[in-house]
């Protein structure tokens, strides 16, 4: 007698199989974790490569120092060509990899905003860098990162 069906005992135990699927396990609702990933993956792509140019241009249209802008620039490329290699035609990186380096150019982005913004006092480029940090890194927690319905 093999232990396969919910609620049975064998040899007076009950099986993981029981365990797991307890009436509580399945009251969660498939809607609790997509609830906070509400961002399809294909739109999270479209809005990275839609917003690094923004990253990229920055520096020239708000008047960052030369290392400021430098950082955002290439920022702006690693964020921008991250975006392609994932969401192009073929996909040359796994979204796992592509996960990670969101939350670390995120990381980098309000990293370096506030680094900045201490050495030089350039509050507009501390704004800039540590708000764009914090929206990526918002947009990167609410992506559902699953190839389906993407």
């Amino acid at each position: 007698m093999r232990c396969l069906d919910i609620g049975r005992a064998y040899r007076g135990r009950r099986c993981v199989t029981a365990l797991t699927h307890e009436s509580h396990i399945r009251s969660y609702g498939l809607g609790t974790m997509t609830l906070f990933r509400a961002v399809p993956l294909s739109v999270h792509g479209a809005l990275e490569i839609f917003a690094a140019p923004a990253l990229i241009a920055a520096p020239f249209l708000l008047g960052f120092d030369p290392a400021t802008g430098a950082v955002s620039l290439a920022l702006g490329a690693m964020l921008i060509g991250l975006a392609l290699s994932t969401h192009g035609e073929t996909r040359t990186l796994p979204i796992s990899t592509h996960v990670a380096f969101d939350y670390v150019i995120a990381f980098l982005l309000i990293a370096s905003g506030f680094a900045f913004g201490l050495a030089n006092g350039d509050t507009q480029a501390t704004v800039f860098l540590a708000g764009f940090g914090a929206a990526h890194m918002a947009l990167t927690a609410s992506t559902r990162f699953s190839v389906r319905g993407a």
